[in-house]
C-alpha cells in the first residue's frame, strides 16, 4: 500500500505544477485517512530531492533541522517553527500553514521567495516517517519548483526508508544529483554559532 502510494505521488512530480490562484482541490494523492492530530509535534528534516539550483549548489552542506507543528486556536491553521543550522549559525523561523479542505494538504506564503506553496503529506505512519511534496509558485512570475522531503520523528531513520526514498525519487526522473541526505550535526538553539564558522 505504502509503496503504491509512493509511486503514485512521485509519478506526478514531473507533471505540471499548480498555477496561482491555487485550486481548491488537490491533484495529488494525500495520505489516506490523514489524521492531523497525529501529524502534529516534532519532526526532523532528513532528506530532500529538488531541481532548485540553489539547493543543488548547497545541498552538501545542509544539516538536519527540526520542525515543530502545533494546531492553533483557529481550526484552519497550524504554526510551524523551523530550527536549523545554516553556514554555522543556528536560525529559527516561523510559518503559519492554512489547513485546506483536503486532509493532508496545506498552503502557505513563503516570504523569502515571495512564493505561494502547496504542501501535501503523501505518506506517513505518524510515528517514524513522513514524505511531503511541496509545489512553489513565485508571485508575479512563471517561476515554479517542487521538492520531495523526508521527515522523521528521530534524526536517524532505518536505512531501508532512506534507500526507498532514493530509489523512488530517481525512478521518477530525478538523478542522484538532485537528492541531498542532510548531515546530522545535532540539534541547535537559535543564535548558536559553530566553533569552526569563519568570522566575517
Amino acid at each position: 500500500m505504502q509503496a503504491t502510494a509512493l509511486v503514485m505521488f512521485l509519478g506526478v512530480l514531473v507533471g505540471p505544477l499548480h498555477a496561482t490562484p491555487l485550486p481548491s482541490e488537490s491533484q495529488l494523492p494525500t495520505q489516506e485517512n490523514f489524521d492531523l492530530d497525529r501529524f502534529m509535534g516534532k519532526w526532523y528534516s532528513l532528506a530532500k530531492a529538488s531541481t532548485c539550483p540553489l539547493w543543488l549548489k548547497h545541498k552538501g552542506d545542509s544539516a538536519v533541522g527540526t520542525l515543530a507543528l502545533q494546531k492553533q486556536t483557529s481550526a484552519n491553521t497550524i504554526s510551524v517553527t523551523k530550527t536549523k543550522s545554516r553556514k554555522g549559525v543556528c536560525k529559527q523561523s516561523s510559518d503559519e500553514y492554512k489547513v485546506t479542505e483536503t486532509p493532508g494538504r496545506f498552503q502557505y506564503y513563503f516570504s523569502k521567495w515571495d512564493a505561494d506553496v502547496d504542501m501535501y503529506v503523501v505518506d506517513t505512519d505518524y510515528d517514524v516517517y513522513a514524505l511531503v511534496v511541496k509545489h512553489k509558485h513565485k508571485r508575479n512570475s512563471d517561476k515554479r519548483g517542487s521538492n520531495v522531503s523526508l521527515y522523521g520523528r528521530t534524526p536517524v531513520l532505518p536505512e531501508a526508508l532512506m534507500e526507498t526514498f532514493r530509489r523512488v525519487v530517481t525512478e521518477q526522473g530525478m538523478t542522484e544529483d538532485n537528492i541531498g541526505i542532510k548531515k546530522n550535526k545535532g540539534e541547535c538553539s537559535p543564535g548558536d554559532v559553530s566553533p569552526d564558522t569563519p568570522v566575517e
